[in-house]
């Protein structure tokens, strides 16, 4: 997006500015605890009301969980013990992190 442009001693100065798209709004503090964790449970405390969608991925890259809550409290009862990453979605904003389930 060009902002403006002006001349001076015929040479022209381009004054330009990019955007990603991105709202200033985050998940950046997102909390996830306990982690690591050797419970049923695990709470995600978000900055961001609304429904929360999950999405948990093993090592491999496999999509083992998929579920939408809408307090902080998580289920994983049924996720084996191991190494994974999460990705919560809230109104669009997201967020990956790791999640450790001993």
């Amino acid at each position: 997006m060009v902002e403006g442009y002006s001349a001076w001693n015929g040479a022209f100065v381009l004054s330009v500015s990019s955007t990603l798209g991105v709202d200033e709004i985050d998940l950046s503090n997102l909390k996830i605890y306990p982690n690591p964790t050797d419970g049923n449970y695990v709470t995600i405390k978000s900055p961001i009301g609304g429904d929360k969608q999950i999405e948990l991925f093993d090592i491999n890259g496999r999509r083992v969980l998929s579920t939408t809550i809408s307090g902080d409290m998580l289920d994983i009862s049924s996720v084996n013990t191991g190494f994974y990453m999460i990705k919560i979605t809230v109104n669009d904003y997201q967020k990956v992190s790791k999640l450790i389930i001993k």
